[in-house]
């Protein structure tokens, strides 16, 4: 015999003893007792805390996630001209002797188009300027 076929002899008398004790009907006055104890007790609240406090620790963590994921997710705003040309000079590989011949570009176009150029970042841009602006450079030379 398996050790399955011995527990079921076992759980069988274990459940019949139990339903014999639970047909047993009880009086009334045990069912008003019953019921008077429950309806003087006061509500536990101790056994509702653990769940609110849990509540509150998961509201709060998903608060923390939520601004570390903006964080994380938005990059720095450069809000200065000349610190934006220099992050730029540095992804697209310029050296700072280039940056100067650009800016010296752009001055001397905007001179002579009424300061329609006023940063260097328009020639790296846009290459159709750049090449407009150099092309007037040689002819004015």
């Amino acid at each position: 015999m398996t050790r399955a076929m011995k527990f079921i002899p076992i759980a069988c008398i274990g459940w019949l003893s139990c339903s014999a004790t639970a047909l047993a009907k009880p009086t009334s006055e045990e069912v008003f007792r019953s019921f008077r104890e429950n309806m003087s007790s006061e509500p536990s609240t101790v056994n509702l805390l653990p769940f609110v406090l849990a509540g509150v620790a998961l509201i709060i963590l998903l608060v923390v996630i939520g601004s570390r994921q903006k964080k994380i997710a938005s990059p720095k705003a450069v809000h200065h001209a000349g610190k934006l040309l220099k992050e730029v000079a540095r992804s697209a590989g310029i050296k700072p002797s280039e940056i100067k011949k650009l800016k010296s570009l752009a001055q001397q176009a905007g001179e002579r188009q009424g300061s329609a150029l006023q940063s260097p970042l328009t020639l790296l841009l846009c290459p159709s300027v750049l090449a407009a602006t150099m092309r007037q450079g040689k002819e004015k030379r």
